[in-house]
């Protein structure tokens, strides 16, 4: 009869062998991590991201070279240029389409922007490249010299009789009640401008001798019509205002011994935001996908929210303090609303220096391909790349194939496809194989050079003006002055 040997099902250590074939599940320990994209495999087997990389996009490609564009404070994109096809790839690698948001990074300040504030005091700014969200960070104070700072100033000593004591300090008051039935001391304050039916919370900090205070809300000095409460410890009441005009008393009343009352604050809580919206036509099919980025130069809380109506979420919301923000969701509906929006019981001031996409991604998730541009691979290690300092134009060069020229039009966030740049008065020498093999943009001059039959030659273009080279010969004025293109050997 044959020996029964048990299953060995967990494997700890040692020699998985022959001696081990029937007896253990070896299929297990034959598997584990076979690729690792964009990590460090530690020598004790731990794999850790890599910091400050981020995984894009995989191209099936044997040499390719990689730039960036700035196009903003905050945002960069990138180009890869492959044989005979350039890609630009936005942060993320999933919102390069046609951005549905118009002025999107705020070129032309608040052009196509709405404003929503709230709370007095709360500013939206627009500047060329961001908008500046400021919510008002308090609520409404509705008590005067709410800390008795200014001594008895604003309020009204509340007493059964002069042997009941008021005396106001500054930075608190003292109320002592006479020892008899009935009796107390204490202060009083009618508040102005309550809004009736908005909350409102009353904070009371103060220190008894023995026992408690009274604190009513009314309609006169030592009411409770609305709040009649007794108080052992320093803290706030919440209530609703029925009356725009309610008076405040808080006293210490026998058989108490008296308090050292240090602060009555009455607030009004209210909203307090400031947001930047903008109604969005959807161009494709309301159940796409979108996506939406919104960057900011610092780290404040921002929520980002899409909904059927100005401000509204109904369609999804978004929260973060990051540096850019990210979400996708599917409108469902041919127009929706994004609002940018800083609250101001959580910021104080936020950035929003460009938001960026709300564009379906349907069908082209990845970025945009340019197929048809004119190097092959094995002339991609010749190219030179100039970028105009505007942040929205690259020049691409390479000796034997014409300047070739990537626009970013910032109002539509949206790239111009790659194509042969058109100059106006090139200079005779270009033209063929014979083309300029490195340049750079240097005080507002476009500078060429270095075509293979003109090693030792640079041109440069009009003064601000990169594409045009219409010659003079510097005969007529000083070259320091001259704002022709200029011809250096």
């Amino acid at each position: 009869m044959a020996k029964h040997h048990r299953k060995e099902l967990s494997f700890q250590a040692g020699e998985i062998s022959p001696r081990f074939f029937g007896r253990s599940d070896t299929e297990v320990y034959d598997k584990g991590l076979e690729v690792a994209e964009n990590v460090i495999i530690d020598t004790h087997g731990g794999v850790y991201k890599r910091k400050g990389f981020q995984h894009l996009k995989r191209f099936a490609a044997e040499n390719a070279r990689i730039y960036t564009l700035q196009a903003t404070r905050q945002r960069f994109y990138t180009i890869v240029i492959l044989d005979g096809v350039t890609w630009v790839i936005a942060p993320g690698a999933n919102i390069l389409e046609d951005n549905l948001v118009l002025n999107s990074n705020f070129e032309d300040g608040s052009l196509n922007w709405g404003e929503l504030v709230s709370g007095a005091g709360s500013l939206i700014d627009f500047d060329t490249g961001s908008a500046e969200l400021n919510p008002v960070d308090s609520d409404k104070q509705l008590t005067a010299n709410s800390s008795f700072l200014l001594s008895e100033n604003g309020w009204t000593t509340y007493k059964d009789h002069n042997n009941s004591t008021v005396i106001f300090d500054t930075g608190n008051v003292t109320v002592i009640p006479r020892a008899n039935t009935g009796a107390y001391a204490g202060v009083a304050q009618q508040v102005s401008e309550a809004t009736v039916g908005e909350i409102n919370e009353l904070t009371v900090d103060f220190d008894s001798f023995g026992g408690q205070v009274r604190v009513q809300i009314g309609n006169a000095v030592g009411d409770g019509t609305y709040e009649d409460v007794l108080m052992d410890v320093s803290g706030t009441i919440s209530f609703t205002a029925a009356i725009t005009n309610y008076w405040v008393t808080v006293s210490s009343e026998y058989p108490n011994t008296g308090a050292q009352i240090d602060r009555v604050d009455a607030v009004e809580i209210i909203n307090k935001y400031a947001a930047i919206t903008q109604e969005l036509t959807v161009t494709a099919t309301p159940t796409d996908n979108h996506v939406i980025s919104v960057d900011q130069s610092g780290n404040e809380p921002l929520h980002v929210l899409i909904g059927t109506t100005e401000g509204a979420s109904d369609i999804a919301e978004f929260h973060s303090n990051a540096h850019s923000i990210y979400g996708s969701f599917i409108p469902n509906a041919p127009t929706y609303w994004v609002t940018v929006l800083a609250d101001g019981d959580e910021t104080r001031r936020a950035f929003v220096t460009f938001v960026a996409s709300a564009a379906s991604v349907v069908g082209n998730p990845d970025g945009i391909e340019m197929p048809g541009t004119p190097w092959t691979e094995d002339q991609l290690g010749d190219i030179h790349m100039v970028e105009v300092p505007d942040g929205k134009t690259m020049y691409f060069l390479h000796p034997n194939v014409p300047p070739q020229k990537l626009s970013y039009d910032p109002s539509s966030d949206t790239f111009v496809p790659m194509a042969e740049v058109v100059f106006t008065s090139p200079p005779t020498q270009w033209g063929g194989t014979n083309q300029p093999a490195t340049g750079c943009h240097f005080q507002g001059r476009l500078w060429l050079g270095a075509t293979p039959d003109e090693r030792q030659t640079f041109w440069g273009s009009m003064s601000g003006i990169p594409e045009d080279f219409s010659y003079d010969d510097g005969a007529t004025e000083p070259l320091v002055t001259d704002s022709h293109a200029i011809e250096l050997t």
